[in-house]
């Protein structure tokens, strides 16, 4: 059970990577990294990150590992993809592909390093697509590599075609048998991937967003369309690009929710807008993370 100051934070739909109420004022001092609540431990990091001490990076997921409180992954995922230096998410992910016990982690920490902008992601993404049977997770692993590498949602984003299954001929009024066709779908993020490494001289150093170098006033305004929507609001993106925009800047997007987690698009677009006269986006360097306006050392 969370405390009442992590309630709905590090949440897509929550206060992002704000507290949700005031926490215990001393909450930044680094004895509650080893306390035995949670909620404290994990408050104790997020207070030092937005200060910019990148030195406790690694606590969030270190209790994860720890604890058997099954709101942690997701929140520690969340904020280690948006806070760590890419080399230490880098390593926890190839950590985590090499155990069979921390199975149930893989995809969480491959959209860590989607999260950081890391072309290195997809061979991990395609391997616990490809081996899941867990079609919430597959969908999961379908969006996040669509937000890496696509600028707006298209092919990889809606997942592999169907093809025909087994030869054997059906039974009279019956549809054909059919599977998804993901050998395809596996070429197509690789072709892709390979594409942007060809054509805009990317690397692994690259931070890639939407399949583009990662820049915020581009990210702020692809949010801004996203939210008005043409014919309809693609949540999808509206949830990771206000993550991202608010974890980069510091600037509080947790109007576009209200209390039940309902999408509020007029307060959405003019918290986004708000951003975007104040221009603040020139205070950040293209093709380099942040965190709360801070730089992440890499």
């Amino acid at each position: 059970m969370l405390q009442p100051f992590l309630r709905r934070s590090l949440l897509a739909r929550g206060t992002g990577f704000h507290f949700t109420e005031p926490p215990p004022s001393d909450i930044a001092d680094h004895r509650y990294l080893e306390d035995a609540d949670d909620s404290l431990a994990v408050g104790c990091a997020l207070a030092n990150l937005q200060q910019g001490r990148f030195d406790v990076s690694r606590a969030p997921i270190n209790r994860m590992l720890s604890s058997d409180n099954h709101d942690l992954p997701q929140m520690a995922m969340l904020l280690f993809g948006h806070s760590a230096p890419r080399g230490e998410i880098r390593m926890f992910l190839d950590w985590i592909m090499r155990r069979d016990d921390s199975k149930r982690y893989r995809y969480r920490a491959g959209e860590a390093a989607v999260a950081a902008g890391g072309l290195w992601a997809v061979p991990a993404l395609l391997e616990t697509y490809v081996t899941t049977e867990r079609r919430e997770v597959r969908g999961n692993i379908q969006y996040a590599l669509s937000w890496l590498l696509e600028e707006e949602p298209g092919p990889i984003d809606e997942g592999p075609d169907k093809v025909a299954g087994d030869d054997s001929q059906p039974s009279f009024g019956e549809e054909p048998e059919s599977r998804p066709d993901t050998e395809g779908y596996v070429a197509l993020v690789k072709a892709t991937e390979q594409a942007l490494r060809r054509d805009h001289g990317f690397d692994d150093d690259s931070v890639v967003v939407q399949g583009r170098l990662l820049d915020v006033d581009t990210l702020a305004r692809k949010l801004l369309q996203h939210i008005h929507g043409n014919p309809s609001v693609d949540l999808a993106r509206v949830n990771k690009g206000s993550l991202l925009l608010e974890a980069m800047t510091g600037w509080k997007f947790t109007g576009f929710y209200n209390e039940q987690g309902a999408f509020q698009p007029l307060q959405a677009a003019a918290a986004v807008e708000e951003f975007l006269d104040a221009k603040e986006a020139r205070h950040f360097e293209p093709g380099l993370r942040y965190f709360f306006g801070h730089r992440i050392p890499e």
